[in-house]
């Protein structure tokens, strides 16, 4: 399957990207590519990652931050990029 980030996911991924940039361009930049790596990975295994209470929703975690995707027919759909704490 393809893993695919929707609108809102690729704004959540820019937000965190330049909200690290701030202080260390080059964490932002690792952290980043780790998401991109590992949605390419949950595209692959999309059961992967641990279901939640919606039906056909994931979530994993890639250091302090969640990707929150759903699982379709033909595609893996990231919906949320968000710090773990805010579940």
């Amino acid at each position: 399957m393809k893993a695919r980030f929707n609108l809102g996911a690729l704004a959540d991924l820019a937000d965190i990207g330049a909200y690290i940039a701030v202080d260390n361009p080059t964490a932002a930049a690792d952290l980043v590519e780790a998401i991109e790596q590992v949605a390419t990975l949950i595209g692959q295994f999309p059961k992967m990652g641990q279901g939640t209470n919606k039906q056909h929703f994931r979530k994993f975690p890639v250091g302090k931050y969640l990707l929150v995707y759903e699982i379709t027919h033909n595609e893996v759909v990231i919906h949320y990029v968000r710090h773990s704490a805010r579940q």
